[in-house]
């Protein structure tokens, strides 16, 4: 009996499935849809299903963090930052599924989104009638349900590096405002240094003043026992 030993091993080595699955992965969000064997097909659509869910969570989770520090008064660079950190980390999972930055960035900032209102269910599999040639295999297209226009892809591009411009501008900013702030405070510093050091001198002119004072006191009294022993 097969006990934990779930899917069709497609009659492959575990490394050769492995690379088969990140292909047909890579293919399928790169172009919507693709024609392949019917067991290949049938297998990586859950795997499909998997990296879509996956997008689909950071976007709730950005969500619930978003409204979270919005209640607490959080400054929008701290929101910001946190989002981000949530959208990395989800990146990296698409990742190893989908070992493609570019496409893995797809899923998650433009495929994700058409499902926002879809529970599940996000690839479909039609079978063919006619077979493959050479090895007669029974072929199937494995496609997703909603597929973004190249209008939708090309406004959401546009809308991320307006989002990463403002980002950008808004750390050299913070980083200008650092250094300026970094420059005055040493300045200050270099300012209060030198009043200290002419303040140190002051005290030490007025200091060996009254060291000369105190012998000059104590020459004058010297020199009037010597007058008196004279006399």
């Amino acid at each position: 009996m097969r006990h934990l030993n779930k899917g069709n091993k497609l009659r492959v080595s575990t490394a050769h499935r492995q690379a088969l699955q990140r292909n047909i992965l890579v293919a399928l969000f790169q172009h919507g849809k693709i024609i392949t064997r019917r067991a290949v097909a049938k297998q990586y659509s859950r795997s499909a299903d998997k990296v879509i869910t996956i997008a689909k969570r950071a976007a709730a989770k950005i969500a619930e963090i978003e409204k979270k520090l919005k209640a607490e008064n959080k400054p929008a660079a701290e929101i910001q930052r946190r989002i981000e950190a949530i959208r990395v980390a989800h990146l990296r999972r698409i990742l190893v599924l989908v070992p493609d930055k570019v496409i893995a960035r797809k899923v998650l900032y433009d495929i994700a989104p058409l499902f926002a209102d879809r529970k599940g269910g996000y690839t479909s599999v039609f079978h063919l009638n006619k077979r493959r040639l050479k090895d007669n295999a029974e072929q199937a297209i494995l496609m997703l349900v909603v597929a973004p226009t190249a209008e939708q892809v090309k406004q959401a591009i546009q809308e991320r590096k307006a989002a990463y411009q403002k980002r950008s501008q808004e750390k050299t900013e913070a980083n200008e405002k650092k250094a300026k702030d970094k420059l005055a405070k040493k300045q200050a510093a270099k300012d209060k240094h030198a009043k200290d050091k002419a303040a140190k001198a002051k005290t030490d002119q007025a200091e060996a003043k009254l060291r000369e004072d105190k012998a000059k006191a104590h020459q004058a009294k010297k020199d009037q026992k010597a007058k008196k022993g004279q006399k």
